[in-house]
């Protein structure tokens, strides 16, 4: 994939990520993906969903199947220049060919794009809680929670890792994580 084909899908991105927020990419069917289909690239399966499709094509509330070609006339972007679609390369001889190979590249960028970033998702993250009484900071390794710290606020904390997941559990459901 040429260096323009992910600058161009990362053009793209971002200005999804302006539209709809940053998480977009989760409601992509990557084994759907075709660019060169008005129903199955990147903006045909976020104008399915209602609630993409008023941000993206707000005069198509009422339209059985929004397309791509619905959210490119309502927007002022240009299309190719955020790797929603391909320059065509017709007249040329091998037109279809070129064509088909440029939609490629730019599904295997948006598929790489969109990998990337669900894989991202579920990397090394903390997420922290805070009420009245405590501050609980949980710590992933993908998917898998691997500790949950607890600080009081008053210089004690408390540490659990899996081992003690039962504890906490038995802890929190008594009211008290001490």
């Amino acid at each position: 994939m040429d260096t323009t084909t992910r600058e161009r899908v990362e053009r793209g991105a971002a200005w999804l990520d302006r539209q709809l927020g940053n998480d977009w990419h989760t409601h992509i069917d990557l084994g759907r993906l075709e660019l060169s289909d008005e129903c199955n690239c990147i903006l045909g399966q976020l104008v399915s969903d209602l609630a993409y499709r008023t941000k993206l094509a707000p005069d198509t509330e009422d339209v059985y199947a929004p397309t791509f070609h619905h959210v490119d006339d309502a927007q002022d972007i240009d299309m190719i220049d955020h790797g929603f679609d391909i320059p065509s390369a017709y007249p040329a001889d091998n037109a279809a060919a070129l064509n088909r190979a440029q939609y490629q590249a730019l599904d295997d960028a948006w598929a790489d794009l969109i990998e990337q970033r669900n894989n991202s998702r579920h990397d090394d993250n903390t997420h922290t809680h805070k009420t009245d009484t405590f501050t609980a900071t949980i710590h992933r390794t993908g998917r898998r929670i691997t500790a949950v710290n607890i600080d009081f606020g008053d210089g004690s904390e408390t540490v659990f890792d899996q081992s003690e997941w039962a504890d906490l559990v038995e802890l929190v459901m008594n009211g008290d994580a001490r």
